[in-house]
């Protein structure tokens, strides 16, 4: 006999729920008493009288339909009073076919929580040809109160042992706690969390008097915001460029105590915890961990200021960042405004941008200080501007090195910054423009103590942006003169001069073949930029000029295992090596949560050889979503990771930055729909109609704030949901907006779908991402962009605030950073659209309001292992040959293959560096890729002994199926199937073995 009383939750997990409920824990000893009250209504049928009727389905081939009516009536539910210490022992009879039904478990955990599952059921049943109308409940719900108000509704105890992650997890966000699940629907409950700045003691589980179940959850997030109480003078961009040096130092010195008196206070803060809930010596433990990370921080900090205090050519630089941070501040706020009046420089750090300037210095300063063994990450959430804090970071780095090195040693590549998404890397390509352009203005004033070499920028993304040689360059300048469309190699990335705002035609891009270079000059001849920009975007430009900063896709960085002139990147070709220029010296990883997987895993063995040929470079990464970020760091980096800013005892407030209230910062409030019974293209159709009717016919205050919720910004997690949408779009929405339009007596409106996606050609996304910015005023506001996951980090565009997801994506990561895309300069509105199909998003929409309140909690680790085994067969090698051809020149050209047999010392030293990298790394197999190095020099011992002619990368046949000699190179790609012996070998991360056919016999 079964023991577990049936409580038909599994009747609310299918297509046509027969049951809904919730599970919640009671604390017996605050109040062993609850009321569950029930609500629910019926529709009656009945004619136009008024009287009632039998309801009737049409007869077949009748155009008549039946004159029935439907009348609402709720039901009046008593309320059911339990003692969770004495439970009944059956379903509670509610009504005709209506029942509660109740499981109470027994006490558990410290506090001796009792948890509780109540559920309504429908018990009707019908035939499958019988109407089922009458016997429907319809609004139902499900209210669990306590008589006397005693918040004795509490937290469910945890039955698993806790690890110290998930320690923190609950210690950071205390301040959100989960009172009950729904099953079917979602659960609600009234709670108001503690102050920021006033902590409570938390003597006992956190507890509400009442919770409910809940059809269409709700949920506001609030946003982090600057910390007010920082002085902006402390700020100011242009204060700290002049500022007398006693005055900056003091200023810094003041900015830093307010830090360290913030760390005071929250060390009295984590004696509250003691003899609490958090009372364990294991929460006590991970307190003080968090406490000694924000004075290790401020204790980093002070030394950037000691840095700047006694060295003067760290105050210069310093300095000089801060002069070009503000230049370039202004002039982006001056194309802003359309260029109305003069520009001027303007700006103020955020708390956590200088922070992290002063926390990096030291680092970035000596390349012998031991924080060039950390890898220092910028946590912040999306929007937040993490890209101005790094932005300064490259300022303050190139000027360093230019005053610390003579005029020719200084130059070179600089910064390597990089980028796992090309539309990312376009982005972020256009906003640093803007800066290296202020930079090099500053140069152009002092070339005696700033070098005569132009400060410059460069993209290098490979050909499905931009061209990879001149020539092709010239090639598609020509095709787009006479209007053609490029899908490729298209030199034409910045639409608008970012120095003064005029845009850039094809006229404005000159190529110059046989003198080697190709220029980007302004029409407008007032601009400082009309003979040229220091823009590079073409690859053998960059070899060629070899820009100070670097901006590249990651998986770019295969190339070096092929090609020999990507050591001029590196500063390591000839002409580089003679100047005595030194190799780059900061290395930026912007998304690091998007280094993940496969691509996180190849990507760290190539980050092996480029942590070698940089000698040991300052590495700064950032990301809004990440956990394990240690593991990964090190994975990746072979380097400790530091965090920044520090979580401090609450998630909400690091000092830096505070929760914000939202009637500061604008907050986005996301609500959650699922539909059972219905399609998922049904609930879609009616909800992107609903949203776009009202945006056009609400009474908004202004045409201002309707244009925040014209455009509907829909994401999907796949091409497929997005191709069906956009029909849907075209056809559904709009006969469903046209029904609304004649429902209310209005206009209807009509839309038009807009696909941003990987499908798009790289020539247009630029513009396309920009008209996501065109407001209603301009009339070419779009109304329905579709969008995947290339839009879910770098698109920023103030005015877009409504925005209605398809499905709930893959990781909570992804979530946060598209969902943030919305909502940044005015209250944003997210629209959840849960497939009633999928347990994932099921679950997700069971536990709505309790992973909304603490987003960040739900962030999934990310796997990264570079030297794992199937790692090492596809790229060790690669790795290996091109760290090889970096650090030693006798060996780069593609015909010096053949001699491997001279460069005996040179390949021992190569394999030695790599495997002592791995040993630091991952121990277990650093023998493993010793062996295998080791194996894969003496297979290029064998191909030379056969075939004196050796090279690296054969010539590329114009043939279908190419006959050569099958030792011919020492490697060969996927596709020369004809080159037996040569090594498989990767032109990009993201390539795949040859595609496999599969035939299905019937």
């Amino acid at each position: 006999m079964d023991e577990i009383p049936d409580t038909g939750i599994v009747l609310a997990r299918v297509a046509r729920p027969s049951a809904t409920g919730l599970t919640f824990a009671v604390d017996p000893a605050r109040s062993r008493h609850i009321l569950v009250q029930a609500f629910a209504a019926v529709y009656e049928p009945v004619d136009a009288t008024g009287e009632s009727v039998e309801p009737k389905r049409a007869e077949q081939r009748s155009t008549q339909q039946p004159d029935v009516r439907w009348r609402r009536r709720p039901l009046q539910l008593s309320p059911t009073p339990v003692d969770v210490l004495a439970p009944p022992d059956k379903a509670v009879k509610l009504d005709e076919g209506l029942y509660l039904h109740l499981r109470v478990r027994p006490p558990h955990g410290t506090h001796r929580t009792i948890s509780v599952t109540a559920t309504l059921m429908n018990t009707h049943t019908v035939e499958q040809q019988e109407i089922k109308d009458p016997n429907c409940f319809f609004q139902v719900g499900l209210q669990i109160t306590v008589p006397d108000d005693s918040p004795a509704l509490v937290e469910r105890p945890t039955v698993r042992e806790l690890d110290d992650e998930s320690r923190l997890a609950l210690l950071l966000h205390r301040h959100a706690p989960t009172f009950a699940v729904g099953h079917g629907c979602a659960a609600d409950w009234s709670w108001t969390p503690s102050p920021v700045s006033r902590p409570q003691r938390h003597d006992a589980p956190a507890g509400v008097c009442s919770v409910w179940t809940e059809h269409v959850p709700m949920s506001e997030v609030l946003l982090s915001d600057s910390n007010p109480s920082v002085p902006p003078t402390l700020l100011g961009m242009k204060y700290l460029a002049e500022a007398p040096k006693h005055e900056l130092i003091h200023s810094l010195r003041t900015f830093g105590s307010l830090y360290g008196n913030w760390i005071d206070g929250r060390a009295q803060d984590a004696e509250l915890l003691r003899e609490g809930i958090f009372g364990d010596p294991a929460y006590l433990r991970l307190a003080e961990e968090q406490l000694e990370h924000c004075r290790i921080a401020r204790q980093r900090m002070s030394a950037g200021i000691d840095l700047l205090e006694n060295d003067p050519d760290a105050l210069e630089a310093f300095r000089l960042a801060n002069r070009v941070m503000a230049l370039q501040r202004g002039r982006g706020q001056w194309i802003k405004r359309e260029r109305a009046g003069a520009p001027s420089p303007e700006g103020t750090w955020r708390p956590f941008q200088l922070g992290f300037v002063l926390l990096c210095l030291n680092g970035m300063a000596d390349a012998t200080h031991p924080d060039r063994a950390i890898a220092d990450l910028l946590w912040f959430p999306t929007g937040g501007g993490k890209t101005e804090a790094y932005l300064g970071l490259i300022a303050f780095t190139v000027f360093h090195r230019r005053l610390r090195h003579d005029a020719d040693a200084g130059g070179g590549v600089t910064v390597l910054m990089r980028y796992t998404l090309r539309l990312l890397t376009l982005q972020q390509f256009e906003r640093a423009a803007l800066l290296i352009c202020a930079m090099e203005t500053v140069r152009a004033e002092q070339p005696e103590r700033l070098g005569g070499e132009q400060i410059s920028i460069g993209m290098w993304v490979g050909k499905a942006a931009t061209p990879n040689r001149l020539k092709n360059a010239d090639k598609a300048l020509k095709k787009l003169a006479r209007g053609e469309k490029l899908h490729e190699e298209n030199p034409l990335q910045l639409k608008n001069c970012p120095w003064c705002g005029t845009p850039l035609l094809v006229r404005n891009h000159k190529v110059d073949v046989p003198g080697n270079h190709m220029i980007i000059h302004c029409d407008d001849q007032t601009c400082d930029f009309s003979s040229g920009l220091p823009v590079h975007v073409v690859d053998t430009e960059l070899y060629r000029v070899r820009p100070t900063l670097v901006i590249a896709t990651a998986d770019k960085f295969a190339r070096i295992a092929w090609r020999e002139d990507v050591a001029a990147l590196f500063n390591r070709d000839e002409d580089r090596l003679e100047q005595g220029t030194p190799p780059p010296e900061l290395v930026i990883q912007d998304e690091l949560h998007l280094i993940s997987g496969p691509l996180g895993t190849l990507a760290g063995l190539y980050e092996a050889a480029v942590d070698i040929a940089c000698a040991h470079p300052k590495i700064i990464a950032s990301t809004a979503t990440i956990r394990r970020a240690q593991e990964q760091g090190r994975a990746l980096f072979g380097r400790d990771v530091a965090q920044f800013p520090p979580s401090g005892l609450d998630a909400r407030d690091s000092w830096f930055a505070v929760e914000a209230p939202s009637e500061r910062r604008p907050s986005r409030l996301y609500v959650g729909l699922l539909a059972p019974g219905l399609s998922q293209a049904t609930l879609l159709i009616r909800a992107y109609a609903s949203l776009l009717h009202n945006a056009k016919h609400l009474p908004f205050p202004d045409e201002a704030v309707r244009d925040t919720y014209w455009t509907l910004l829909g994401y999907f997690n796949s091409l497929r949901l997005l191709g069906a949408a956009e029909l849907q779009v075209n056809a559904d929405v709009n006969e469903r907006l046209r029904t609304l339009a004649l429902r209310d007596g209005v206009e209807p409106r009509q839309v038009l779908p807009t696909e941003i996606t990987s499908r798009v050609p790289s020539s247009d996304l630029p513009g396309l991402l920009g008209s996501l910015g065109l407001s209603l005023r301009t009339g070419a506001a779009l109304d329905v962009p579709l969008a995947t996951n290339i839009i879910s980090v770098g698109v920023d565009f103030d005015r877009l605030g409504l925005m209605a997801v398809a499905g709930q994506p893959q990781t909570t990561a992804e979530y946060i950073q598209a969902t943030s895309r919305v909502g940044r300069a005015h209250p944003g509105l997210v629209v959840t659209l849960f497939n009633a199909a999928r347990s994932r998003d099921l679950s997700h929409y069971e536990n709505f309001v309790s992973y909304h309140s603490a987003l960040y909690r739900q962030v999934e680790s990310t796997s990264v292992t570079p030297f794992a085994a199937r790692a090492r067969d596809k790229a060790l090698h690669a790795a290996f040959l091109g760290l090889v051809r970096l650090l030693h020149p006798e060996i780069r050209s593609n015909t010096d293959a053949k001699d491997v047999n001279s460069f005996t010392h040179q390949l021992s030293s190569v394999r030695q560096q790599l495997v002592n990298r791995i040993q630091a790394i991952s121990p277990a197999e650093a023998a493993h890729a010793d062996a295998e190095i080791r194996a894969f020099i003496q297979h290029w011992r064998l191909l030379v002994e056969s075939n004196e002619g050796l090279e690296y990368e054969a010539a590329f046949e114009f043939k279908a199926n190419p006959r050569r000699r099958p030792d011919l190179a020492l490697l060969r790609t996927h596709e020369d199937h004809d080159l037996t012996k040569a090594r498989p070998t990767l032109w990009s991360l993201r390539d795949v073995d040859v595609e496999s056919h599969l035939y299905l016999e019937s």
